[in-house]
């Protein structure tokens, strides 16, 4: 199936649209009013969902979101050239790994954060040129600040800049604070703001000091939680056992650009931690990380049975979950 997806062409990136369709319609069919408190929705994200209260308006916005986030996500695969050759392999993955677990499949203030850290990772593998604008620096943390502004835990990906920076390009301190100060701009401007609506102790509350301790799970550790895990587990795995072939005939630029993705799922650990009410599409906090592991390593495999078993396995896994309410009612 994903031999369909090889060629970098016009069909096959309008392809990505009905492989998103089929995941997704159980969610048109079906619609299910997911409800979750107020406390996890940032300042950016909360006037959009005090808009949004349909549960097909959320599905439609949803799929409008990851539509444009495969894409872009596709695009800095390719652009960047970590894949063997340009593909919507990438795009395909990213897809998939939204539908692995039960209601990750919803419109949710972590996915449009999730939009401002891609936005951030370009700005990341872009700043390895040398002569590039100091404005590229300056952009990842912006990008980052204002992921946080929609979904708190994500501030562990501002720390996670820092390493993937060193990764990316030798120390410089001026470089260094160019960064802290793009990633502090958006929440001192939000912080102005807050304050001439004589609101800055409550956001402060709100938005940060009320997510430092003991976190709540809003779902049940059943077995589609599980296999959440499992797949993760089997997917980190894979790209490690596999480093060796997904390095191959890479350039000292892109092996940089790869390490910066394999240190990002450790920091994905830890927004658990940074986040009071924890609900199941939290998991997609590692979405990024891991379907571009994934696509690593399924571009890597010469073995092509072996790629179109693995994404075989994905996608009935993906189909099993997401339509069990219309087979085991």
């Amino acid at each position: 199936m994903l031999q369909i997806f090889k060629d970098n062409q016009l069909f096959n990136a309008l392809l990505v649209i009905p492989y998103l369709l089929v995941l997704s319609m159980n969610s048109w069919l079906l619609p299910v009013e997911l409800s979750f408190s107020d406390s996890i929705q940032g300042s950016l994200s909360t006037w959009l969902f005090s808009v949004t209260q349909e549960a097909f308006v959320r599905y439609l916005l949803f799929f409008g979101v990851v539509l444009f986030q495969a894409y872009l996500f596709n695009g800095i695969i390719n652009f960047f050239k970590l894949a063997k050759s340009p593909t919507y392999i990438s795009a395909v993955c990213f897809i998939l790994l939204h539908f692995i677990g039960f209601d990750i499949d919803v419109f949710n203030p972590l996915l449009l954060a999730n939009t401002f850290l891609l936005l951030a990772l370009y700005s990341l593998f872009a700043s390895y040129n040398k002569k590039v604008s100091m404005s590229m620096v300056f952009n990842i943390g912006f990008f980052i600040g204002l992921a946080v502004l929609f979904y708190h835990s994500h501030i562990v990906y501002f720390y996670w800049s820092l390493f993937a920076f060193l990764i990316v390009r030798s120390f410089d301190l001026k470089e260094f604070l160019i960064l802290i100060s793009g990633f502090l701009v958006p929440l001192f401007l939000m912080a102005t703001y807050q304050f001439l609506q004589n609101n800055l102790d409550g956001w402060l509350q709100a938005d940060f000091y009320r997510h430092y301790g003991p976190g709540q799970f809003y779902f049940e550790f059943d077995v589609a939680w599980y296999i959440v895990v499992v797949a993760s587990i089997f997917i980190y795995s894979m790209a490690i056992t596999n480093m060796q072939n997904i390095y191959f005939k890479t350039s000292a630029k892109e092996k940089k650009f790869i390490s910066c993705l394999f240190i990002m799922p450790v920091f994905s650990v830890l927004s658990y931690f940074l986040q009071s009410e924890i609900y199941h599409f939290h998991f997609a906090s590692f979405i990024i990380s891991i379907s571009a592991l994934l696509s690593l390593s399924l571009h890597s495999f010469k073995n092509q049975l072996l790629v179109e078993a693995v994404h075989f396995v994905l996608f009935m896994t993906c189909i099993g979950i997401q339509y069990q309410d219309l087979f085991f009612k």
